[in-house]
């Protein structure tokens, strides 16, 4: 009996405590299941979403793999250009280098001269005109040969013009070396020395005046001054822009690279019309001259047909006479003696061509 109730107490104890377990178990289970619907129903849902998201994922994958290109593209360029920055800089500083130089040697007054006749030089042979032909260089002149131009251009007839190169550039190279971003004080700087080159120039332009090189050589009357940079004339001529009227009332002309060149270039054209002209001429000449022998020959062809007209004549006379008086007393032997009869000579017949040509009749030309 006391097991009994032992038993049934124990069983209700046992039900008391997994009754709850059990319902707490299934209610959870329950719970798991739905949870489990809901996440497949997710995970369909997911699924569905990214069979949607394909295409953008291939497109995204496209763009990832050109991008990843470009990042290799722009490396190498990056590369490259930086490269290509080393050796513009390393040029730039040897231009630098090379500018200063150059900067240097010509503020020597010898060493800008001799550039100022090379520059000369090369724009004549570029205009397409011969040393000693078409131009020479350091003529001597005055009174003591103490007068020297540069250059002097010769035009058809003997006529010349008259260049000089010695343009001075000192205090221009100085205040080319001012930037145009410098202090208020060093562009002040600046436009004294720009002032300062043209006041030299017009101490050249009167140099050039009083050697009046015109008188000395069969030239126009002026002289032309020849400035070997562009820069240098047009800021010049900027700064003071009565200098081309001072140049002129000095009878001195101003001249550029450009305008020199232009000038030479019109030069070489008069040379050429002037060979052409000059070979026309003497073709005309060799013409008349020809026309002259012609005619001549002509008359001597003409004396020559009649001493052949008459060399025909006489032998004509002589064949009648050998037929007339010799022959026949021959062939009266022959024929006593039983020989052939001896032939009769051919007589010549000869016509003369007369000339009609009036070129060939007239005795001017003769």
């Amino acid at each position: 009996m006391f097991y009994l109730l032992f038993s049934l107490l124990g069983a209700v104890i046992c039900s008391s405590i997994l009754l709850p377990l059990y319902f707490n178990a299934k209610g959870k289970s329950t719970i798991l299941s739905k949870q489990i619907e809901l996440f497949a129903a997710q995970k369909d849902e997911e699924n569905s979403v990214l069979t949607k998201l394909t295409p953008i994922k291939d497109v995204v994958d496209k763009m990832q793999t050109k991008i990843e290109q470009l990042e290799k593209d722009r490396t190498t360029e990056y590369t490259r250009l930086t490269t290509e920055l080393g050796n513009a800089k390393q040029q730039t500083e040897n231009l630098r280098t090379t500018t200063n130089a150059l900067a240097t040697a010509l503020k020597s007054n010898q060493t800008r001269g001799q550039w100022g006749e090379v520059q000369l030089r090369r724009i004549v042979e570029a205009a397409g005109m011969t040393e000693h032909i078409s131009f020479d260089t350091q003529v001597a002149s005055g009174a003591n040969n103490e007068n020297r131009p540069d250059m002097i251009i010769h035009l058809p007839e003997g006529r010349t013009i008259i260049l000089d190169a010695k343009a001075p550039a000192n205090h221009y190279i100085e205040a080319c070396a001012i930037s145009e971003f410098a202090s208020i004080e060093e562009l002040k700087r600046k436009d004294e020395l720009l002032a300062q080159n043209v006041k030299a120039m017009k101490i050249q332009i009167d140099k050039l005046s009083s050697k009046s090189y015109w008188e000395q050589f069969n030239s126009p009357d002026f002289v032309i001054m020849f400035v070997p940079n562009e820069a240098m004339l047009s800021s010049a001529l900027e700064t003071d822009t009565s200098l081309l009227e001072y140049a002129f009332n000095k009878k001195v002309a101003l001249a550029s690279p450009v305008s020199l060149f232009s000038v030479l270039k019109t030069v070489a054209y008069t040379w050429q019309q002037q060979a052409i002209s000059d070979n026309a001429k003497e073709l005309g000449e060799l013409s008349v001259e020809l026309l002259k022998r012609v005619s001549t020959l002509a008359k001597h062809s003409s004396e020559l047909a009649n001493y052949l007209e008459k060399t025909v004549d006489k032998y004509n006379d002589f064949a009648k006479s050998l037929e007339r008086n010799v022959l026949t007393q021959a062939n009266k032997i022959a024929e006593k003696l039983e020989l052939s009869e001896l032939s009769e000579p051919k007589l010549i017949h000869f016509d003369k061509h007369e000339f009609t040509k009036q070129e060939l009749l007239s005795e001017e030309t003769a």
